[in-house]
């Protein structure tokens, strides 16, 4: 197909690979074969992000200039619910619990916003950057960190009313795109814009930077 693909991922079997299109289209492909198995069409804009839940039952997809995040349910595509935001989304994550119960949404507006899966409310709401353009949970859902611009990282408790841990500056001018962390969440890995920090490794409990790749 000939759609400008903004993001991608796998779901948690390796069986499925998940399509955020600009022709506002979520598709879900046979990781194997390639074989186009559903379209998800609900936006009206160009879709920035997707998730795919840890246990396998939903996926997540945020657009641009409509600003909603949609969840829908991974085995039959059905719509379970859209949540507006007052920006356009640039990053959804679910939280890795087991079966997950949140997902967690990044928008240029600078809020991070974390939605209760069961009752479809707003449960955390922070504007803590000019612009969010990444967030991340940790393995064992216990943290969520989100990236902005200039560089900042803000860290949070997830199991303490999402209180601030501790912020984070990278000491360079441009976007945290992307966040991760390690296996054992003790390292958290930061992709950029910038040409000489586009990936950093950050120790979680100290902040402190340990390695950075140009």
């Amino acid at each position: 197909y000939n759609a400008v693909m903004f993001c991608l991922c796998l779901t948690p079997d390796n069986k499925r690979l998940i399509t955020a299109d600009r022709d506002t289209v979520v598709r879900v492909f046979n990781a194997s074969t390639g074989a186009l198995l559903k379209e998800l069409k609900d936006h009206s804009d160009r879709v920035f992000s997707v998730a795919a839940s840890r246990d396998g039952r939903f996926i997540a997809s945020g657009d641009d200039e409509c600003r909603k995040i949609i969840l829908w349910n991974a085995q039959d595509g059905r719509k379970v619910f859209t949540h507006q935001h007052n920006g356009s989304v640039e990053c959804v994550s679910f939280s890795n619990d087991c079966p997950t119960t949140r997902v967690a949404t990044s928008c240029k507006d600078g809020n991070i916003t974390v939605i209760s899966i069961e009752s479809q409310l707003v449960v955390f709401e922070s504007k803590s950057h000019q612009c969010c353009f990444s967030c991340a949970w940790s393995r064992d859902s216990h943290m969520l960190v989100s990236g902005g611009t200039n560089g900042d990282i803000v860290l949070f408790d997830a199991t303490d009313n999402y209180t601030e841990i501790r912020k984070i500056n990278l000491q360079v001018d441009a976007y945290v795109r992307a966040l991760t962390f390690t296996p054992f969440d003790d390292y958290l890995i930061v992709g950029t814009e910038h040409s000489d920090k586009s990936i950093v490794i950050i120790n979680v409990e100290t902040g402190e930077e340990i390695h950075c790749v140009g």
